[in-house]
């Protein structure tokens, strides 16, 4: 049992597609690792894959070809992709990422073919500028951290590369994490360099089987975060305490002798306290804060799943205490098993809910099952999830050069025309005019009537709140008593031409146009939480 999560996963999957990929995510949702180092995944550019929680940067071969490496990055993280010359003997991908201020180089490494060179190491780390973890399956033996006397010429490159750097190799001697598939000998090429920095506090150990030739390495060391609000707050109500809710607000208002108030600064302080206090006091709130968003539970992986997957280590388990050709056979076929129950307990989720469907189910059930099964939903805003360049083309790292691109997209700086000067000029004065000789017969300068703030409130329909906290369903939810104080405010606003300072406030939200690249402000469009 792992008693704290790792902050890195490093793994050489040997495949990571079907029934592969579903128990790997399951298990980025059980670890919940910050980063994960991929090796010979598999994939083609034509193969799309996405994760709730992190971004994935992939170097893939052509279709048809194995090999190729993988960088996940959990969504909490700014980070700018690093770019590379093309390596003849190694598969690099590698990322810039800002960790609460701090930049870190990470970088997953594949050399296929064992043939390392000295030079493209010195190269590799060369494009690395911050402290560095590089991490993956080198193909490379030697004695210095495997058992076996004998190196290949990876292993003497590798060597040679740091004896005469300051980088250290952070793997423990004898960390055998890959197993021969038909032998059971193990051997160490999943490597692990890092700067002294990291190296000193890093520890690596191995976890559990996960289907591949490969054991996946956890990497601990000390990454502190602050917590991050990542939604605004949700309110969680129950029917019974409107009652409740609505008394503990009228007495709150009585007690100030609410309606004789003019001031529309007290009016707005003692009507949104009122409200806030006794909200808090019978609903949660629910504000949502985290260090770092898990991939979703797939509803479909059910005991089932489990069970074969426990059943495969342990037939794994007897073939390395006695590797020979019937517990061979034995682990295969627990291997096939396991994969053909959790594909089947997939399609089997999915048609037992298609099968329920009706016209009169609920559309939000369905839309919320469909978003946990493909794993699109987000904890964090979307404008964290992707790389954004600025003007010149450079990646951003910093959450406010972030958010000033966004302004300059949503809200450009425009020198007034003279037309638009000349314009404004002409309203205000109309404006001006109305204030100081009102119209008496004009509908627009009586008071508010009860009867319009009541069909007002039938038609809120939004379930987002501001900044302000107030939810639509709490206005909505007024006693006759409360609508009356709420007519007030309005009134009192109304007749001093008074809006609150909240009410001038949004949270704005860029959303990802379909099929725009995401890191071109342009394509993303601004969406506004606004106070009720």
């Amino acid at each position: 049992m792992i008693s704290k999560p790792p902050k890195i996963i490093q793994w050489n999957a040997r495949g990571l597609a079907r029934a592969k990929l579903e128990e790997f995510r399951f298990n980025l949702t059980r670890l919940n690792p910050f980063f994960v180092f991929l090796s010979e995944t598999h994939w083609s550019d034509a193969f799309l894959i996405s994760f709730r929680a992190y971004s994935c940067l992939s170097l893939n071969r052509p279709a048809g070809h194995k090999g190729g490496v993988a960088l996940l990055i959990s969504k909490r993280f700014l980070f700018v992709t690093i770019t590379f010359p093309q390596f003849d003997t190694l598969e690099v991908i590698g990322a810039t990422v800002n960790v609460d201020g701090k930049l870190f180089d990470l970088v997953s490494v594949y050399c296929p073919r064992g043939n390392l060179e000295v030079a493209e190491l010195i190269s590799l780390f060369s494009c690395l500028k911050n402290d560095v973890i590089v991490g993956g399956d080198f193909n490379a033996h030697h004695p210095l951290w495997g058992r076996s006397s004998q190196s290949n010429k990876a292993g003497r490159s590798l060597f040679d590369f740091l004896t005469d750097s300051h980088y250290i190799l952070c793997t423990p001697p004898k960390l055998e994490a890959r197993l021969d598939p038909g032998s059971a000998v193990p051997s160490t090429l999943d490597l692990t360099l890092a700067s002294p920095s990291i190296a000193s506090g890093l520890t690596i150990s191995l976890g559990t089987d996960w289907g591949s030739d490969h054991i996946p390495l956890l990497l601990f060391f000390d990454l502190s975060l602050h917590k991050e609000v990542t939604q605004s707050n949700k309110w969680v109500f129950r029917d019974k305490f409107w009652p409740s809710w609505n008394s503990t607000i009228e007495a709150s208002l009585n007690l100030v002798n609410f309606t004789s108030i003019c001031d529309p600064t007290l009016v707005d302080a003692h009507f949104n306290d009122a409200v806030i206090s006794s909200s808090s006091k019978f609903f949660s709130s629910n504000t949502s804060s985290c260090t770092h968003a898990k991939e979703p539970v797939r509803p479909w992986w059910n005991s089932d799943c489990q069970k074969t997957v426990a059943l495969y280590r342990r037939a794994r388990s007897r073939w390395i205490a006695s590797p020979c050709q019937s517990t061979l056979l034995h682990l295969k076929k627990a291997e096939a098993i396991k994969k053909r129950t959790i594909l089947q307990a997939k399609r089997d989720s999915w048609s037992s809910h298609l099968s329920s469907l009706s016209l009169a189910g609920n559309p939000k059930k369905l839309w919320r099952f469909c978003k946990t099964m493909l794993g699109s939903q987000s904890n964090f805003p979307l404008s964290k999830q992707y790389q954004i360049v600025d003007s010149h083309g450079t990646g951003v790292l910093n959450s406010a050069d972030k958010a000033a691109i966004f302004l300059d997209q949503f809200s450009p700086v425009q020198a007034p025309s003279s037309a638009a000067e000349a314009e404004t000029a002409k309203l205000q004065a109309y404006v001006n005019d109305k204030i100081n000789y009102p119209d008496p017969i004009s509908p627009l300068l009586r008071p508010f009537s009860g009867t319009e703030l009541n069909s007002a409130l039938i038609s809120l329909k939004s379930n987002a709140t501001g900044s302000d906290k107030i939810h639509n369903k709490m206005l909505a939810h007024l006693s006759s008593a409360n609508r009356s104080h709420l007519l007030h405010m309005f009134n009192v606003f109304l007749e001093h031409g008074y809006v609150p300072s909240q009410w001038k406030k949004s949270v704005i939200i860029p959303l990802l146009k379909p099929s725009k690249p995401p890191d071109k402000p342009d394509s993303y469009r601004p969406i506004s939480l606004t106070s009720c």
